[in-house]
């Protein structure tokens, strides 16, 4: 979802090479964010007045308004309204950047205190949770409440009890870290903070939260968490200016010279992988594939509609390995492992109102991975797609990381489409 560590940070910087021209600016934006999570805002102000200067396609969810991570860097960092002047350039009214800042941190305040689980209050941990929330949360629309210190303690009872509670504990200590940073309490505010960084690592999760909060957002770009980064500042900014004229020079490349990889790593949290075109009103692949954890997915009955989207349900590692093949033969063992076959549609990107000449793009996604990312150049045609998937625990997380293999045949050379076998999960 976001880069919160140094080596994504150098893996994103890496992929330069392989990312589609349209796809720079969600790579811009993530990289900016890191830089201003730990505090490198000039670094950061550089990449993001390059993904705002009108060079780079801004995605659709970014073209109507400026309520994003720039804006409260610009803010708090005294920097020019980026967002907001490439929008008024682009004929769209904005609000002033001080009342977008405070409009953000109002409303990622709410979404932290709001209570999202369904698990019975007499599960102690989340009681003491639920109480903390009660305590910290404000009434009649304001910011504060006058009871918020009387929350401290019962989260700390929910931080300090037994087991893991994943997103909620994030969320806690963001709550937290606000409470203590507006209170003056410096030195639990910092620490509030870098446990958010080491749960927010270990779960990947999205940099808005921490970013919108005006408390947090303040204590990041003023370096709270710059030790937490390994690399040093010097060697960070060449790797910055480099990195940027290698994007320069992608801006230029057209997309029909690009050459796609043919092995990725993919997010699956949520358990869930598809394989899209690049445009839904362009490109529908004709099959949907669920891969359910233990026993065989159902295959439908002969004669009845195929599903309009390959999906991979059930893949519960953070990330896992896909790869592309196109070989001239069907492997002999069919029989051993988890092996599904399914028909696929490729269409050729268009280009200019026309789709002569051009190939195909596959794109592998999961619930936390952007559409407009790196995909499979695949030639147009129709194909049988044997999927053949293995999976191998993970230690430190007892989640299974999956290697997925897509061998991609011409239509009829699979007999029979379907799950062809199927032991289970881990075998």
């Amino acid at each position: 979802m976001s880069i919160l560590n140094d080596e994504n940070f150098l893996d994103a910087i890496a992929e330069i090479d392989s990312v589609l021209p349209r796809s720079l600016w969600a790579k811009l934006d993530d990289i900016a964010g890191y830089l201003a999570l730990i505090g490198a805002n000039d670094e950061a102000f550089v990449v993001w007045r390059l993904a705002y200067s009108g060079l780079l396609p801004v995605p659709e969810q970014f073209r109507d308004q400026a309520d994003c991570l720039v804006t409260s860097f610009c803010f708090h960092g005294r920097y020019p309204d980026l967002a907001g002047e490439y929008h008024q350039s682009q004929g769209a009214g904005i609000r002033s950047l001080e009342e977008r800042v405070r409009r953000r941190d109002l409303r990622a305040y709410q979404m932290l205190l709001m209570w999202k689980y369904a698990t019975p209050l007499f599960f102690r941990p989340l009681a003491h949770l639920r109480a903390g929330l009660d305590k910290a949360r404000p009434t009649g629309g304001e910011r504060t409440s006058s009871s918020e210190l009387e929350a401290l303690p019962k989260f700390d009872a929910f931080i300090e009890a037994p087991g893991k509670f994943g997103h909620s504990l994030i969320d806690v200590h963001l709550i937290y870290a606000d409470i203590a940073h507006r209170r003056g309490m410096a030195d639990v505010a910092l620490a509030q903070l870098r446990a958010w960084k080491q749960c927010a690592t270990w779960l990947n999760t999205s940099l808005h939260g921490v970013l919108s909060l005006t408390s947090t957002a303040q204590l990041a770009y003023g370096g709270a968490l710059a030790s937490t980064s390994a690399i040093d500042p010097g060697e960070r900014r060449a790797t910055v200016g480099e990195m940027l004229c290698r994007w320069v020079d992608r801006i230029e490349t057209p997309e029909d010279s690009f050459e796609y990889p043919q092995a990725l790593e993919k997010s699956v949290f949520y358990s869930t992988l598809s394989f899209e075109p690049g445009d839904d009103e362009r490109y529908e692949p004709e099959w949907e594939l669920n891969l359910w954890t233990g026993a065989a997915p159902p295959v439908p009955a002969p004669g009845e509609p195929y599903p309009s989207l390959v999906a991979l349900a059930g893949l519960s590692s953070g990330y896992s390995t896909i790869r592309i093949e196109y070989p001239s033969q069907l492997p002999e063992d069919l029989t051993t492992g988890n092996v599904v076959a399914f028909p696929l549609r490729v269409l050729p990107n268009e280009t200019d109102g026309t789709a002569t000449g051009r190939k195909g793009t596959l794109f592998p996604n999961s619930v936390t991975s952007a559409k407009d990312d790196v995909g499979f150049q695949t030639p147009p045609g129709e194909y049988d797609v044997l999927a053949r998937l293995s999976a191998e625990e993970e230690q430190e997380t007892s989640l299974y990381k999956w290697d997925v293999l897509l061998s991609l045949f011409p239509r009829g050379t699979i007999a029979q489409h379907g799950v062809l076998h199927w032991t289970s999960r881990a075998e």
